[in-house]
């Protein structure tokens, strides 16, 4: 699992890559323990800090792992969420695009 250490490393030095971190420590904290409530806090942590840093790639990466681990019940208002941010979903693929046809 991914060391507290590790991820309050990146809350000082590495903001930029905190709401990624959470998010791999929640991932991994599910995968060791399904249905570990700390992972869903996580999860729900890294989409707050996405949002704060107005990083919505990160965000969308955050909100799709978080779909998978809520109650349905929360499912409508983050699919919502998910849908407003959908432009930004295969960001690499058009830009591989974009580039192949230059």
């Amino acid at each position: 699992m991914l060391s507290d250490s590790a991820v309050a490393a990146v809350r000082v030095s590495d903001r930029w890559l905190e709401p990624e971190v959470l998010r791999v420590a929640a991932l991994t904290a599910a995968d060791a323990s399904p249905g570990d409530p700390a992972a869903l806090a996580l999860l729900r942590e890294a989409v707050a800090c996405a949002q704060r840093m107005a990083s919505p790639v990160l965000e969308l990466r955050c909100l799709e792992a978080l779909r998978t681990l809520v109650n349905p019940s929360e499912g409508p208002e983050i699919e919502a969420r998910l849908g407003e941010l959908a432009a930004f979903r295969d960001l690499h693929q058009r830009l591989a695009s974009e580039l192949e046809g230059r």
